[in-house]
């Protein structure tokens, strides 16, 4: 869990088969398709943008809960 935003962050990696084996990863991690969120690893910055910020809202969402305690 501690990983988490780190690995979030690389799915922002300017090389797509970074971003590709931490899609991987972190499905079969988490138990959950990034497709759901609308990401996939070869868009570009631009399409990258909305999807992970998608994905940072769910997936974070406990820690910044956690810390505003």
């Amino acid at each position: 869990e501690w990983a988490l935003p780190d690995l979030l962050a690389m799915l922002d990696d300017p090389y797509l088969l970074n971003r590709q084996f931490t899609r991987i990863g972190l499905e079969a991690m988490l138990g959950i398709k990034l497709s759901d969120y609308g990401y996939q690893f070869y868009m570009t910055p631009q399409e990258r943008r909305d999807p992970l910020k998608k994905l940072k809202q769910a997936l974070l969402r406990t820690e910044e809960t956690d810390a505003e305690r």
